[in-house]
């Protein structure tokens, strides 16, 4: 019922949102410019004098700035690229489309580039009105990468011009920036004001609402303000209202239902014959199904199935069952016995495919979706499937093939971009894969999955940035998605934002205690922190989940060995830990043989240590990079005098 009611209110805000005005710069009070620009100039720039041929060219854009007043915007921007083309004439830069060209601009003296970035404001805001979103975020992007200071008013243009072009979580980003720059109250209004526009473009009502407030109470005469505050709460209240209604009717069906079911309750008991039974029970499990009480839908199947041996359908439909109940095993057993009735059932099939799949037996998972292929080769929800369990067997180049199959036949299917993606990843082409997860993103706008997707697509590409904002936007729009939570304490991890990490970590953890990745991976942001306690602590919880987890034992012993830490170091169990990680990785791994040797220089059996450590260096791969092979030299070198190795 959540789902259905979430969905509706999205549905609703989404119809009533559809033309909400995007603020401009001007609209929360008079633009800067107008208020001693000179001064301003030397306040931004630190000038020390401002020439004539300066000051004239600032003039001229004061006096471009009331065509745009007036609305004659047209005019208004041709006179604000005559007057940046005069300076092009010096730069040489601004109008070319050299790789150059913010150095050379750079390079202008500090009066100059101000009048630039005045001329670059005034005429993006000037974009901004005709709704020329590309032309008005390039104008501010330029300025704002011109500028040597941050200046809200340009953070606050870009981040309009970024909303219009659909860019929320960055337009977000810097309309945020503009007030942590503790701006003056109007350029805060407006901030205040174009944020709450963001917010009610992607339907967070209450967000919006705070904001406009925010805006009021900075200026509380503004009239741009107030009519976005009025309409935000009549759309809150109408929403409200809708969903409350949909609400009570879909209680009333469901104690509709409720009742039907103690009715037939009541029938059962007093039944004379198995027919009258067949029918009640029929009857009753179709409603425990609608209400998802699946146990007793289960039941009541199981005693149709006694009651008619003979009817295969019961088996089917209780496979069904067992699958929505997480029961895969249960759900293979009847599409088994019910496939030996009937075997040219393809949707059995299907349904026995994904309950293998669901137990982890990829291999006849494949061998069902073959079958069904064989009889309708044209079946592309089962290529689809096919890919998937393709991929998860570990042939993932033999899934392509499957998958691209599923796209060409359903372009507009964001899962089937999903799966391929991940085919891609596991295949090492990260630009293939963000590319199908950016596919996918694009057919689902909305879907914070997506953006989870591709934020992992691009922290596997080492493009972190983008990954942070990926997995901020699916939190924006869903900000219980705890899923996102780890991928983004992945992120921060590899990026070695450790603090970061462990707190994104716990969330997840919270919610799911026994994924054991999730408890080494925090150890490791421990680590990073140099908190050696809770990270063993970490590493002892994966163990306890995973006993054969190499990694947690290696890192385990690891810091048993080499913390700086006097108190938690302990050469013994650091031996033990780390031999446990060079069995399970068969014996001949000079990475565990590493950790081995340190940990029997901190037990103080320095020729076991150099030994080993010996034969870890002849193992290194050609390819190992520089720094690693000195590191491990140096470790040999400090056990042959006798010297344990620290971390630092």
């Amino acid at each position: 019922m959540n789902k259905i009611l979430k969905s509706f209110g999205a549905l609703v805000f989404t119809l009533v949102l559809g033309l909400w005005p995007l603020a401009r710069p001007g609209t929360c009070g008079p633009r800067s410019l107008q208020e001693d620009p000179f001064e301003k100039l030397k306040m931004f720039f630190e000038c020390r004098d401002i020439s004539a041929a300066d000051r004239k060219a600032l003039n001229e854009i004061i006096a471009a700035e009331k065509l745009l007043d007036s609305n004659q915007l047209d005019s208004a921007i041709n006179k604000f690229t005559q007057v940046l083309a005069g300076y092009d004439q010096e730069a040489g830069v601004l109008f070319s489309e050299t790789k150059d060209k913010l150095a050379g601009l750079k390079n202008l003296s500090c009066p100059k580039r101000g009048v630039v970035i005045a001329g670059l404001a005034v005429r993006g805001e000037a974009y901004l009105a005709k709704r020329d979103k590309e032309r008005a975020f390039a104008d501010f992007d330029l300025a704002v990468s011109l500028s040597r200071l941050p200046i809200p008013e340009l953070f606050l243009g870009r981040a309009i011009s970024q909303a219009l072009r659909g860019s929320y979580d960055l337009a977000l980003a810097d309309v945020n920036k503009v007030l942590d720059l503790k701006p003056s109250e109007e350029t805060a209004a407006a901030a205040f004001k174009a944020r709450g526009d963001f917010y009610a473009h992607q339907g967070e009502i209450d967000k919006a609402i705070e904001d406009y407030g925010a805006a009021l109470r900075l200026q509380p005469n503004n009239d741009f303000c107030r009519n976005a505050l009025a309409r935000a709460q009549k759309i809150k209240a109408h929403t409200e209202e809708i969903l409350s209604r949909f609400s009570q009717v879909a209680e009333k069906a469901a104690a509709g239902q409720e009742k039907e079911v103690q009715d037939i309750t009541v029938a059962l008991a007093a039944a004379k014959n198995n027919k009258t039974r067949i029918e009640l029970l029929t009857k009753r499990a179709a409603l425990l199904k609608d209400l998802e009480r699946y146990d007793e839908c289960e039941a009541d199947y199981t005693s149709l199935i006694k009651l008619d041996p003979n009817n295969a359908q019961w088996l089917r439909t209780r496979g069904k069952i067992r699958g929505q109940k997480r029961d895969a095993q249960g759900a293979v057993d009847d599409y088994a016995e019910y496939l030996k009735r009937k075997p040219d059932d393809t949707g059995a099939l299907v349904s026995r495919g994904q309950a293998y799949f669901d137990l982890g037996k990829y291999d006849r998972a494949i061998n069902d979706y073959d079958q069904v292929l064989k009889l309708f080769p044209q079946d592309n929800h089962v290529y689809y499937l096919r890919g998937l369990a393709k991929t998860a067997l570990g042939n993932p180049k033999a899934a392509l093939q499957d998958l691209t199959t599923a796209i060409n036949s359903n372009p507009r299917s964001a899962d089937c971009y999903e799966a391929r993606s991940d085919a891609y990843s596991k295949l090492g082409n990260f630009e293939q894969a963000i590319q199908d997860a950016t596919s996918a993103v694009a057919l689902e706008p909305d879907g914070p999955y997506y953006y989870r997707l591709r934020g992992i697509r691009y922290r596997e590409a080492e493009q972190y940035d983008k990954s942070l904002a990926d997995l901020n936007r699916a939190l924006q729009l869903d900000p219980e998605f705890v899923e996102a939570y780890g991928a983004r304490g992945d992120t921060y991890l590899f990026k070695g934002d450790y603090q970061k990490a462990v707190a994104d970590y716990s969330v997840f953890l919270k919610s799911f205690p026994k994924v054991s990745l999730a408890y080494f991976r925090r150890g490791q942001g421990y680590g990073g922190l140099k908190r050696y306690r809770e990270a063993m602590a970490d590493f002892q919880k994966t163990i306890e989940l995973e006993p054969n987890s190499i990694d947690a034992h290696n890192g385990l012993a690891w810091m048993l060995a080499t913390a700086p830490e006097d108190g938690v170091r302990n050469g013994l169990q650091a031996i033990d830990y780390a031999r446990k990680a060079l069995d399970l990785a068969g014996g001949n791994s000079y990475f565990y043989m590493d950790t081995l040797a340190a940990a029997y220089a901190e037990a103080g059996r320095f020729e076991e240590a150099i030994a080993l450590q010996e034969q870890a260096v002849s193992l290194l791969p050609a390819d190992v990079g520089a720094q690693d092979r000195a590191d491990f030299k140096k470790r040999l070198d400090l056990y042959k005098k006798h010297i344990p190795f620290r971390e630092k």
